[in-house]
């Protein structure tokens, strides 16, 4: 279910949404989201997990100003959602001319 939570949270932005990868010919900007690690935790008398998963979140845009401001609302979203440890990297992709914010946290569950 944590997956689907962080889906919905990336759809309030009312911007195209893709697991792993955005397709070649989306209109920009847009979002893509991915698993990129995970664990789950047991008590001792078994009867209890806790999920643990760690998420990278991917904005793309054709302008710096544009994936800053996006990448800024979802900063927001995440902490609505108590996301931990949440990073921001700042990069482009320059055999495609595109401007990337990337988004890492953790979330538990």
């Amino acid at each position: 279910m944590m997956e689907q939570d962080v889906y919905e949270l990336l759809t309030k932005t009312e911007l195209p949404v893709y697991p792993v990868k955005i397709p070649e010919e989306v209109v920009l900007p847009a979002i893509s989201y991915m698993v990129v690690a995970g664990n789950k935790k047991q008590n001792l008398d078994t009867s209890y997990f806790a999920e643990v998963k760690r998420f990278q979140v991917d904005i793309w845009a054709k302008s710096y100003k544009e994936v800053k401001d996006i990448s800024e609302n979802i900063f927001v979203l995440l902490n609505e959602i108590v996301a931990q440890d949440i990073t921001m990297m700042d990069l482009y992709e320059d055999k495609v001319d595109v401007y990337r914010v990337m988004i890492d946290f953790y979330f538990k569950q």
